[in-house]
């Protein structure tokens, strides 16, 4: 049963490579919109209902904005080895721990501050140490 979902999707992308070689107007490009539509509506079923990435997508509350921040530092390869502890009171969030370097420090803050979620009034207060 799944073998033939997946011969009926690398036919939709077969058919979908063809168009692009042989170029679209724009009444094809609205109905292969219409077709992809359709296609995703069938091929829904078959994807996971979680990924690695909700977190980083989830809604911004404070349990969240850390549950992301962390999530950001483990997937980073210079911080995911480190012990850093993110503490949020209030409109703050504390990064405490020790890093080998200056550089890895401003990085951990870069991070926290770019994580969707952390923004004003939220401050973040790096105590990290060398």
């Amino acid at each position: 049963m799944q073998n033939h979902h997946l011969l009926q999707l690398l036919r939709f992308f077969a058919l979908m490579l063809f168009a692009l070689v042989n170029g679209c107007n724009r009444a094809d490009a609205d109905h292969l919109g219409k077709i992809t539509g359709i296609v995703g509506k069938r091929i829904n079923p078959f994807l996971p209902t979680k990924t690695p990435f909700d977190p980083l997508l989830s809604s911004s509350n404070s349990h969240d904005l850390v549950s992301r921040i962390k999530t950001r530092f483990t997937l980073d390869r210079l911080l995911s080895p480190l012990q850093i502890e993110i503490v949020q009171e209030n409109d703050k969030i504390y990064l405490r721990g020790q890093v080998k370097d200056e550089s890895l420090r401003l990085r951990a803050k870069d991070i926290a501050e770019t994580t969707e979620g952390t923004e004003p009034p939220t401050e973040i207060i790096n105590q990290l140490t060398e």
